[in-house]
């Protein structure tokens, strides 16, 4: 991706060592000064079908707080799989206009060849308030393709209620994310949905259940044994499912099960929805890489 805002700055005299007896001294290696970050927006559409413009909401970041002048250069996000080298050519008080200055960086959808990573899902309770929003924006970093949100018979309140509202708020929390990370990809938050929904599961699916008992395999064994079917894709997805505060019922965990869901483990230590479901991802974006060829 291009390191927007960098420039080439002029080196210091470098300082010299004692030289050994009889010979010269001899510079001294210095550590390159950190490059000028790269600032990360929000496209409204599509570059190449018209002037790019920047998403609802970007442009107040981008004037007030970024305080963007003509001649300065971005990378645009346009949330299908492209980043954008981009210009600023002019601002106003309420408007900023842009131009492309070099071809787009296109990276692949996970589990498509190519890509920078695999089709990874998640299925669980959603957490409280600001612990659901912490959590997506980690779970973005590490690649998450798709959360599901679940409602079990043991999810809390909060968690029955995550529909159409709380999920755009947590798309606002990807943004934001995705500028964070450089992801060019935007990980999909369903609305919740009963579990009984989500069962049986699609042809090609791939589920592991994080609360299959003491019995279960530790999670990166279970992975890297099931990856003999081949790369985790959009249409043979891993869903990686996790119990909400108590677990899940012993009719939920049977149901999972009859469907098709390997039980997994991350230790014997009780973790937080949020911790079990981060260090999975970890373990699982971990276990593609170490297949990858």
């Amino acid at each position: 991706m291009p390191r927007a805002g960098a420039s080439c700055a002029v080196g210091r005299p470098r300082a010299l060592e004692p030289a050994p007896a009889g010979g010269e001294n001899r510079p001294v290696p210095r550590s390159r000064p950190d490059p000028a970050p790269v600032r990360r927006f929000l496209l409204a559409g599509d570059p190449e079908q018209g002037a790019p413009t920047l998403a609802p909401g970007e442009l107040r970041h981008a004037l007030r707080v970024m305080r963007l002048a003509p001649g300065d250069r971005l990378c645009g996000l346009d949330g299908r799989g492209a980043s954008w080298p981009l210009e600023v050519t002019a601002v106003g008080r309420d408007r900023l206009e842009l131009v492309r200055c070099g071809p787009p960086v296109r990276e692949a959808e996970p589990g498509a060849g190519g890509a920078g990573g695999e089709w990874i899902e998640l299925a669980l309770s959603l957490p409280r308030g600001a612990r659901t929003a912490a959590m997506v924006e980690r779970l973005v970093q590490l690649g998450l393709a798709r959360l599901r949100p679940v409602v079990s018979e043991r999810s809390a309140p909060h968690a029955r209620e995550a529909g159409a509202h709380r999920r755009e708020r947590l798309e606002r929390t990807v943004g934001e994310a995705m500028k964070q990370s450089g992801r060019v990809w935007p990980t999909l938050i369903e609305t919740a949905a009963p579990l009984a929904e989500a069962t049986p599961f699609p042809a090609g699916v791939r589920a592991v259940l994080l609360d299959g008992g003491a019995g279960a395999a530790p999670l990166g064994e279970v992975l890297c044994a099931g990856r003999a079917t081949g790369p985790w894709t959009r249409a043979a997805p891993l869903v990686l499912w996790v119990g909400p505060e108590g677990g899940y019922s012993d009719s939920e965990r049977a149901v999972l099960t009859a469907s098709g869901a390997l039980a997994g483990n991350l230790g014997p230590a009780t973790l937080r929805t949020e911790t079990a479901a981060e260090a999975a991802l970890a373990v699982a974006v971990q276990a593609a890489l170490a297949d990858s060829p």
